[in-house]
């Protein structure tokens, strides 16, 4: 609008100059409210751009929001040992079940041995090999550190294992697995001694589902 109020007064100072040099009153008194337009104009803009810097930004909508977060941890071991065994007295020692983090069964419908609490192991170690007791249970060896970069490599064709030699596992070393309850686990390596038939792991398992 104030351009408009400049654009006016200049057209009628030319035709003031040029086609009634006669009436300088009534000419001075339009430019004079032309120019109160502008300014009118100008306080105008000014309160406008105030009102709208004061007005609150608008809240992003849920498709712009950022990445879910994870879900909460089921259960954590920093430190796990497991040690082979071939003798029934020793057999809820080289299994874990990463559901609960408790000492886990084997694939025999039939349970003997020590009792444990914990269901079908996702790993048993083996003298050269990890594998689950659902023949089913695959591994996928990856740098993963997080939730989401764990799912994401499980995700992937191509990269799955149904066990895991031992000389592929190292300290550091890490893999993960989706657990015969659903949910995601990763594992990292913490120590391999091969003369004791020991391997050490540490392990998160996060939950299924929303409030469990």
């Amino acid at each position: 609008m104030t351009v408009v109020a400049f654009i006016g007064t200049l057209l009628i100072r030319m035709l003031r100059r040029r086609k009634m040099p006669d009436s300088t009153a009534v000419w001075t008194w339009i430019e004079r409210i032309g120019w109160l337009a502008g300014l009118i104009s100008t306080v105008f803009a000014g309160v406008t751009l105030a009102r709208d810097l004061s007005e609150p930004a608008a809240a992003p909508n849920a498709s712009s929001a950022g990445p879910s977060p994870s879900p909460a941890v089921k259960v954590s071991r920093n430190s796990y040992t497991l040690h082979a065994s071939s003798w029934i007295s020793t057999n809820d020692r080289d299994k874990v079940d990463l559901d609960t983090g408790h000492p886990g069964h084997g694939r025999a419908s039939l349970q003997v041995g020590p009792a444990r609490d914990g269901g079908p192991a996702e790993i048993i170690l083996e003298d050269d090999s990890i594998h689950g007791a659902d023949p089913k249970v695959s591994y996928t060896l990856t740098r993963a550190t997080t939730y989401a970069a764990c799912a994401a490599a499980l995700a992937r064709e191509g990269d799955h294992l149904t066990e895991i030699p031992l000389d592929r596992l190292g300290p550091g070393s890490r893999f993960c697995v989706t657990t015969d309850e659903k949910r995601l686990s990763l594992v990292r390596v913490v120590a391999r001694n091969s003369e004791t038939a020991e391997l050490v792991i540490a392990f998160t398992t996060w939950t299924a589902r929303p409030g469990e």
